[in-house]
């Protein structure tokens, strides 16, 4: 059983008809990011596991007294990716909503509202779920804030919308401002590079890939970048656009960019709602 990390959730009935309130970062780490990535930026973790449907869990201090920490859960659909992030502690500001670990009852309520549903968890406390969100809290016995987590649920994972696929003048000028933040909101977790040999990814918590000099992801994509702001959209053999279909998975769009350009192209895959660039091949010098 999951009870020790309070992964069970209750099913949600008639969420399609609702708001979905969905969050992707906890801490400054992401839903969809490599599994290596904790472990980069923590070292090796202080407790490790599987579950009994294959689900496994890596638990990393973020206090040596292990008064705080965080632990990821993987999937076992692909255990290379994180499907859930915990963080469980006291006097704590994840950057979460708002709120912060050690925080009174009261007051979480007034930031999220009542929860759908409690379920009692023994020595733990008690878990507040909320229907139509992929977050749920944890309410200590001494009634303060302990836990928060958010998790990749099934349901978040709505039909494809091409109506959500950003204009590609708009994907151009975010390329041609050379900004972090606008970058970060267009690239997926799980972004991959790919020049000659090497593939750069996201490797540490994405705050720290995007405040600090350790990305590569953000350097490459920067340098490999600027002839972008000569393209020719007008012009089918500098750019057009086409559907990627393979078996077994989502169908993928893609922006072809002409042979004069560095960068080859853009995958986008749909994820968390919207389309993010998932692939971006590079031509060798």
């Amino acid at each position: 059983m999951k009870l020790f990390f309070c992964f069970l959730f209750s099913l949600i009935v008639g969420a399609a008809t609702c708001q979905i309130k969905f969050e992707e970062n906890l801490n400054g780490f992401k839903l969809g990011q490599l599994r290596i990535c904790p472990t980069n930026h923590f070292g090796v973790p202080f407790m490790k596991g599987q579950f009994e449907d294959g689900f496994e869990y890596e638990g990393f201090l973020l206090r040596p007294d292990t008064s705080l920490y965080m632990i990821f859960e993987y999937s076992n659909i692909n255990l290379k990716l994180i499907w859930s992030i915990q963080i469980y502690g006291s006097k704590y500001d994840p950057n979460f909503l708002g709120l912060k670990l050690g925080m009174p009852e009261s007051q979480v309520n007034k930031i999220l509202g009542k929860p759908d549903s409690i379920v009692f968890i023994d020595e733990y406390g008690k878990r507040f779920e909320y229907s139509h969100s992929n977050y749920s809290i944890e309410i200590s016995k001494k009634g303060v804030l302990s836990s928060i987590k958010i998790m990749d649920k099934p349901l978040f994972k709505p039909t494809p919308d091409l109506s959500k696929l950003p204009s590609i003048n708009a994907v151009l000028s975010v390329f041609k401002n050379k900004n972090k933040g606008d970058l970060a909101k267009i690239l997926a977790p799980d972004v991959e590079i790919y020049k000659l040999d090497s593939i750069y990814s996201f490797r540490y918590s994405c705050q720290d890939e995007l405040t600090g000099d350790k990305s590569s992801v953000y350097s490459t994509l920067f340098n490999e970048s600027d002839d972008l702001t000569s393209m020719n959209l007008s012009d089918t053999l500098d750019y057009h656009e086409s559907m990627r279909v393979s078996v077994g998975e989502e169908v993928m769009h893609v922006c072809k960019f002409g042979d004069r350009h560095k960068i080859r192209e853009l995958v986008f895959k749909y994820q968390f709602g919207r389309y993010l660039i998932y692939e971006i091949p590079i031509r060798p010098n």
